[in-house]
């Protein structure tokens, strides 16, 4: 496994929801492989999200919400990540 490298979340919107997706994961010991468990979605995606090389899909972020019971938080900054 590669060395984790830490997320600058004041690079802009994207990084800043990867930097707080990451968080809220880990806050919840989950593994990447946990997170993405009963989605259609990869761990490479999830990766590349918290990262913020890709924007979260809509019923991603509802997936990710259920998952971390943060009510929501993923699915209503969404659309501001998918402006950005």
């Amino acid at each position: 496994m590669g060395r984790r490298k830490d997320i600058d979340g004041s690079a802009g919107v994207p990084t800043f929801y990867g930097k707080e997706l990451r968080w809220q994961r880990e806050r919840a010991e989950l593994t990447l492989q946990q997170l993405v468990e009963g989605s259609f979605y990869g761990v490479s995606h999830l990766s590349e999200i918290e990262r913020g090389e890709r924007r979260m899909p809509a019923e991603l972020a509802e997936h990710v919400d259920r998952m971390l019971k943060t009510d929501g938080f993923f699915k209503r900054r969404c659309e501001d990540v998918q402006r950005a």
